[in-house]
């Protein structure tokens, strides 16, 4: 087990008594950790909660019932130790703070229990219990609904009442709560009715539903599902995967937090960083600037595939929106690349490739008329690109079938032409409804992840320089004419080379081109303003 937290509150029965130093049947028996929505603070003294030593500073809480909530929930899982950050710290003290932020991330993960105190007042229909079970029993021994459960999921429909109504829940919308759910062995949702939601496995229940009858979950769980499935989700990624900086960030990009600092620092104890010093009297920019070095120091390059040109050198801002172009980028051997921070410079061993000639960025309605996959199409073929590089562009570059990308196209020119509904009857007439079965769903997967890119893109063409061949580009920042692109000894899950645009020192943009062979000699060190 991870080290127990330095601090912990001890309920032996009704009261509440504080620790300085973590008992040793804490390590024997363990711990839960709370986690909760800090909203607007009031003060307590200790003696108000019914603290009884070891607390000589105010407690800054929402509300004071959290504490109740917290002691019953407790003694219902049979635990006597918890951590819970309100109160486990001084909030006075800030540098004592600091030093435990990075820690988070083990506190949450070494607890047997994460508890979940609500923002809004979650009560489980009458119903939800039988419906737990039952699910339970289908999942166990791999059966179908039964006639009679049919028709008690249909009166439950028909009630018009929710099996649990989270759909204003705010704990699902900070940065905090992300990381403390996904690192969270078991998360348990607090409810007002003292019934207690195991989250992890209602999510996984209602997957499985969702998997036998999508009608079902829909009308049960309507929009409540899609937060306790992302939850789940992020749970299984995290202890699958691991994560890296730019994905850990990603997911904390929308969500809200009360320091901006924290968009960072909430992604700690994901990343393991627990040697970052935390400190939030430092600006943003420097902020970001910091962590990506960090990052590097412990091997993780995903930053480098940061689109976009808002940053003022090579690092791109990950505290806006920002997107990323690839997958899990991989060096095509350890250290062949040649990175290296020095002070203000990153250098990178990369590969003169080409050009650019043309560039233009996309200006109007990106979803009317054909929007940018018209506009896209219109203007590579008037700067003299064919129809297969388009689709190839398109796709990014993907290693996918020719007849694939040759769908690609019948796809495109269906979409251009404004032919939505007509997608798939093309695609039907030309190559048959067994071949776009087969392949359609990895067809809409591929190009559906450059449409959603879209708003960031620039389409250039660009001229080889050993060939003089013009290829189609997407680049993802400010490219300009002129503008050379270097290929480095980088790829992705898709075995893409990661391009970068510039002018000199200064990084533009980033692109995607297919994997391409060539000679190691000719990749030399790229000096850019970090």
């Amino acid at each position: 087990m991870l080290s127990p937290p330095r601090r912990l509150f001890h309920i032996p029965s009704m009261t509440t008594v504080m620790y300085e130093d973590v008992a040793d049947d804490v390590k024997d028996n363990g711990y839960v950790a709370i986690s909760h929505v800090w909203g607007t603070l009031n003060m307590y003294a200790a003696n108000e909660l019914e603290i009884e030593d070891g607390v000589d500073w105010w407690l800054p809480l929402s509300d004071h019932s959290k504490i109740t909530k917290v002691k019953n929930a407790m003694k219902y899982l049979k635990k006597e130790y918890c951590w819970f950050d309100a109160l486990c710290m001084n909030q006075d003290r800030q540098y004592e703070i600091d030093q435990e932020v990075a820690f988070m991330g083990d506190y949450y993960a070494g607890a047997d229990y994460t508890l979940v105190i609500p923002t809004t007042d979650p009560i489980p229909s009458e119903g939800y219990e039988k419906w737990y079970s039952m699910m339970g029993d289908i999942i166990e021994k791999k059966r179908e609904f039964t006639s009679l459960e049919k028709d008690w999921i249909m009166a439950q429909i028909e009630s018009g009442k929710p099996m649990l109504d989270l759909s204003k829940e705010k704990w699902f919308t900070r940065v905090w709560t992300f990381q403390e759910g996904a690192m969270a062995k078991e998360l348990v949702l607090i409810t007002s009715t003292e019934v207690y939601v195991f989250m992890f496995e209602i999510a996984h229940r209602i997957s499985y539903m969702d998997s036998m009858d999508s009608s079902y979950t829909e009308y049960l769980f309507g929009v409540s599902r899609f937060p306790l499935l992302h939850v789940f989700g992020n749970r299984m990624d995290f202890r699958m995967y691991g994560t890296d900086l730019v994905n850990t960030m990603i997911a904390c990009a929308g969500r809200d937090c009360f320091k901006q600092q924290d968009r960072f620092y909430g992604a700690l104890g994901m990343l393991g960083y627990k040697d970052f010093p935390v400190d939030y009297t430092i600006d943003m920019e420097d902020l970001n600037n910091a962590i990506v070095k960090h990052a590097y120091s412990k091997g993780d390059i995903s930053w480098l595939a940061i689109g976009g040109g808002t940053g003022k050198g090579f690092i791109q801002p990950m505290y806006k929106r920002f997107q990323v172009v690839g997958q899990i980028w991989k060096e095509e051997s350890p250290n062949v690349c040649g990175i290296k921070i020095e002070d203000d410079i990153l250098y990178i061993n990369t590969c003169s490739f080409a050009k650019i000639s043309q560039c233009e960025k996309f200006v109007g309605d990106y979803n009317k008329g054909g929007g940018f996959v018209g506009w896209m199409c219109q203007t590579f073929r008037k700067w003299g690109i064919n129809d297969m590089d388009i689709a190839h562009c398109f796709m990014s570059f993907s290693d996918v079938p020719d007849i694939l990308v040759e769908m690609a196209m019948v796809y495109l020119d269906s979409y251009a032409r404004d032919a939505k509904e007509g997608v798939i009857k093309d695609l039907h007439e030309k190559f048959g409804k067994e071949h776009v079965d087969e392949h359609l769903s990895g067809l809409l997967n591929i190009i559906s992840e450059t449409k959603n890119a879209c708003y960031d893109l620039v389409i250039a063409k660009a001229t080889v320089n050993e060939t003089g061949d013009n290829i189609a580009l997407l680049v993802c920042g400010d490219p300009n004419v002129g503008d050379e692109v270097v290929l480095t000894r980088m790829y992705d899950t898709y075995e893409r080379t990661l391009g970068i645009v510039c002018d000199s020192d200064r990084r533009k943009g980033i692109c995607l081109y297919k994997k391409v062979s060539s000679d190691e000699s000719r990749y030399v060190s790229h000096k850019f303003l970090l």
